[in-house]
Protein backbone atom coordinates (compact mmCIF):
# COMPACT_ATOMS: atom_id res chain seq x y z
CA UNK A 1 0.00 0.00 0.00
CA UNK A 2 2.80 2.48 0.89
CA UNK A 3 4.51 1.93 -2.51
CA UNK A 4 0.98 2.88 -4.31
CA UNK A 5 0.30 5.58 -1.93
CA UNK A 6 4.18 7.20 -2.96
CA UNK A 7 4.03 6.61 -6.01
CA UNK A 8 0.26 8.27 -6.84
CA UNK A 9 1.71 11.14 -4.58
CA UNK A 10 4.98 11.18 -6.88
CA UNK A 11 2.13 11.87 -9.93
CA UNK A 12 0.65 14.70 -8.04
CA UNK A 13 3.80 16.01 -7.67
CA UNK A 14 4.49 15.47 -11.26
CA UNK A 15 0.98 16.64 -12.61
CA UNK A 16 1.52 19.80 -10.45
CA UNK A 17 4.89 20.98 -11.76
CA UNK A 18 4.88 20.23 -14.76
CA UNK A 19 3.25 22.75 -16.45
CA UNK A 20 5.72 25.18 -14.59
CA UNK A 21 8.54 23.02 -16.72
CA UNK A 22 6.75 23.51 -19.22
CA UNK A 23 6.82 26.88 -19.84
CA UNK A 24 9.94 28.01 -17.74
CA UNK A 25 12.07 29.01 -20.24
CA UNK A 26 13.91 25.89 -19.64
CA UNK A 27 11.60 23.50 -22.11
CA UNK A 28 13.30 21.21 -23.86
CA UNK A 29 12.06 21.98 -27.11
CA UNK A 30 14.40 25.36 -26.80
CA UNK A 31 17.96 24.55 -26.66
CA UNK A 32 20.60 25.33 -29.54
CA UNK A 33 20.29 23.96 -32.49
CA UNK A 34 16.61 23.35 -32.74
CA UNK A 35 14.41 24.42 -34.78
CA UNK A 36 10.82 25.73 -33.32
CA UNK A 37 7.89 27.85 -34.95
CA UNK A 38 7.21 30.78 -32.60
CA UNK A 39 4.37 33.40 -32.96
CA UNK A 40 5.59 37.18 -32.87
CA UNK A 41 2.82 39.75 -32.23
CA UNK A 42 4.21 43.48 -33.90
CA UNK A 43 2.96 46.30 -34.86
CA UNK A 44 5.01 48.24 -37.92
CA UNK A 45 5.89 51.16 -35.61
CA UNK A 46 7.98 48.07 -33.98
CA UNK A 47 10.69 48.07 -36.74
CA UNK A 48 11.95 51.41 -35.39
CA UNK A 49 10.80 51.24 -31.90
CA UNK A 50 12.45 47.92 -30.70
CA UNK A 51 16.56 47.55 -29.56
CA UNK A 52 18.66 45.88 -27.52
CA UNK A 53 22.34 47.23 -26.18
CA UNK A 54 24.78 44.10 -25.93
CA UNK A 55 28.64 44.91 -25.72
CA UNK A 56 29.49 41.58 -27.72
CA UNK A 57 28.55 39.85 -30.67
CA UNK A 58 27.17 36.47 -31.53
CA UNK A 59 26.99 34.34 -34.86
CA UNK A 60 27.90 37.48 -36.75
CA UNK A 61 24.88 39.26 -35.31
CA UNK A 62 25.24 42.56 -32.95
CA UNK A 63 22.82 44.49 -31.13
CA UNK A 64 21.67 48.17 -32.21
CA UNK A 65 23.72 49.62 -29.25
CA UNK A 66 26.34 49.23 -26.86
CA UNK A 67 27.22 50.58 -23.62
CA UNK A 68 23.80 50.44 -22.30
CA UNK A 69 23.14 52.22 -25.03
CA UNK A 70 24.84 54.75 -25.40
CA UNK A 71 26.66 53.98 -28.08
CA UNK A 72 24.88 53.59 -32.00
CA UNK A 73 26.65 50.33 -33.70
CA UNK A 74 25.80 51.14 -37.42
CA UNK A 75 25.40 47.10 -38.21
CA UNK A 76 23.13 46.12 -35.46
CA UNK A 77 20.66 44.06 -36.47
CA UNK A 78 19.01 42.16 -33.95
CA UNK A 79 15.47 42.65 -32.75
CA UNK A 80 14.17 41.83 -29.44
CA UNK A 81 10.61 40.21 -29.57
CA UNK A 82 8.46 38.37 -26.99
CA UNK A 83 6.72 35.18 -28.25
CA UNK A 84 2.94 34.50 -27.75
CA UNK A 85 4.00 32.16 -25.01
CA UNK A 86 5.85 35.08 -23.74
CA UNK A 87 9.21 34.05 -24.12
CA UNK A 88 12.20 36.89 -25.22
CA UNK A 89 13.98 36.41 -28.16
CA UNK A 90 16.97 38.47 -30.47
CA UNK A 91 15.87 37.68 -33.69
CA UNK A 92 18.44 39.29 -36.92
CA UNK A 93 16.94 41.05 -39.20
CA UNK A 94 13.56 40.26 -38.50
CA UNK A 95 12.22 43.38 -40.40
CA UNK A 96 14.02 42.37 -43.42
CA UNK A 97 11.97 39.25 -43.92
CA UNK A 98 10.47 39.59 -47.24
CA UNK A 99 6.48 39.81 -45.71
CA UNK A 100 7.20 41.40 -42.71
CA UNK A 101 9.27 44.66 -44.59
CA UNK A 102 6.11 44.65 -47.42
CA UNK A 103 3.66 44.24 -43.50
CA UNK A 104 5.38 47.63 -42.59
CA UNK A 105 5.70 49.04 -45.78
CA UNK A 106 1.88 48.71 -46.03
CA UNK A 107 1.58 51.16 -42.95
CA UNK A 108 4.52 53.89 -43.76
CA UNK A 109 2.62 57.27 -42.84
CA UNK A 110 -0.15 56.05 -40.50
CA UNK A 111 0.40 56.92 -36.57
CA UNK A 112 1.08 54.02 -34.76
CA UNK A 113 -2.53 54.41 -33.17
CA UNK A 114 -3.85 54.08 -36.68
CA UNK A 115 -1.43 50.74 -37.54
CA UNK A 116 -2.80 46.93 -36.87
CA UNK A 117 -1.33 44.64 -34.53
CA UNK A 118 -0.34 41.31 -36.87
CA UNK A 119 0.95 38.28 -35.60
CA UNK A 120 4.22 36.85 -37.56
CA UNK A 121 4.75 32.97 -37.68
CA UNK A 122 8.45 32.22 -37.90
CA UNK A 123 10.42 28.95 -37.58
CA UNK A 124 13.83 29.77 -36.00
CA UNK A 125 16.84 28.02 -35.54
CA UNK A 126 18.16 28.64 -31.89
CA UNK A 127 21.76 29.40 -31.68
CA UNK A 128 22.07 30.16 -28.31
CA UNK A 129 21.38 31.42 -25.32
CA UNK A 130 23.23 35.19 -25.09
CA UNK A 131 23.77 37.19 -21.31
CA UNK A 132 24.02 40.38 -20.43
CA UNK A 133 21.42 41.66 -23.34
CA UNK A 134 19.87 45.08 -22.38
CA UNK A 135 16.43 45.47 -24.48
CA UNK A 136 13.68 48.22 -24.77
CA UNK A 137 10.34 47.87 -26.33
CA UNK A 138 9.75 51.29 -26.95
CA UNK A 139 12.14 54.23 -28.57
CA UNK A 140 13.38 56.49 -26.43
CA UNK A 141 12.27 54.71 -23.71
CA UNK A 142 15.60 53.36 -20.91
CA UNK A 143 16.92 50.15 -21.43
CA UNK A 144 15.53 46.78 -18.85
CA UNK A 145 18.51 45.75 -17.00
CA UNK A 146 20.89 42.94 -18.64
CA UNK A 147 19.28 39.42 -18.91
CA UNK A 148 19.52 36.57 -20.79
CA UNK A 149 17.87 36.08 -24.08
CA UNK A 150 17.47 33.51 -26.90
CA UNK A 151 19.01 33.85 -29.92
CA UNK A 152 16.82 32.47 -32.51
CA UNK A 153 17.86 33.24 -36.71
CA UNK A 154 14.57 33.38 -38.79
CA UNK A 155 14.59 30.46 -41.53
CA UNK A 156 10.89 31.38 -42.67
CA UNK A 157 8.68 33.85 -41.54
CA UNK A 158 5.43 34.88 -42.30
CA UNK A 159 2.76 37.23 -41.69
CA UNK A 160 -0.81 35.33 -40.39
CA UNK A 161 -4.36 36.99 -41.68
CA UNK A 162 -6.23 38.39 -39.69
Amino acid sequence: MQTTAARWGALAIWLATAPLLAFSGSSPSFHPGAIVDVDISLVSSDAHDLSCSWDRSAWGHACGYRDGGRTVQAHGTLVPTVTADRKTLVVPGLFREPQVAARVAADAGRERDAQQRFVVRCRVRVLQQLSGVQVRFAAGAAFEPPSKQWLAAPLACQVLPG
